[in-house]
């Protein structure tokens, strides 16, 4: 399983992207939406820093990274699919979403649990419409509340 993440505001990031003030809030939905899941912790990045798109041509790592979970039947997974279209020109949505349901199968995003070729026509409808700035964070899941009993007795 590959995370991907696409940098489209401030500077080109330099060295690990776990420090790339623009892939930050990314890395936290990753890390929020798997820290249940066995091996999450392995999770590997990529990304593309792309400040305006039409095609996937425009998103090299992308393109690159979808074609080889195909040959291996892999999985590549993005926080929101939103966050590929709310840069891109309206007139070239349609063509993009088109390259990328190419790689139904393989190509899923954390928001909507769905692969691109699962998407109905309202979801994929809504994906399109984004509009810029748009935000997404995934809030952690709440835990129940226990006294402070429960908690020592945890530890016995």
């Amino acid at each position: 399983m590959l995370g991907y993440l696409l940098i489209d505001r401030g500077r080109k990031p330099t060295g690990s992207i776990r420090h790339c003030d623009a892939a930050t809030q990314q890395i936290i939905n990753f890390n929020h939406a798997l820290e249940d899941v066995k091996g999450a912790s392995r999770l590997r990045f990529c990304h593309d820093y792309s400040r305006k798109r039409s095609t996937l041509a425009d998103l090299p790592t992308l393109q690159q990274a979808l074609n080889g979970a195909r040959e291996i039947n892999g999985i590549i997974i993005i926080d929101d699919f939103r966050r590929i279209f709310v840069k891109c020109d309206a007139a070239h949505r349609f063509a993009l979403l088109d390259e990328l349901l190419g790689y139904s199968g393989h190509f899923r995003d954390l928001r909507t649990g769905e692969d691109i070729g699962q998407l109905n026509h309202s979801k994929a409808r809504y994906i399109l419409q984004v509009e810029s700035p748009y935000k997404f964070e995934l809030a952690k899941a709440p835990r129940s509340p226990r006294t402070a009993e429960e908690k020592r007795e945890q530890t016995l």
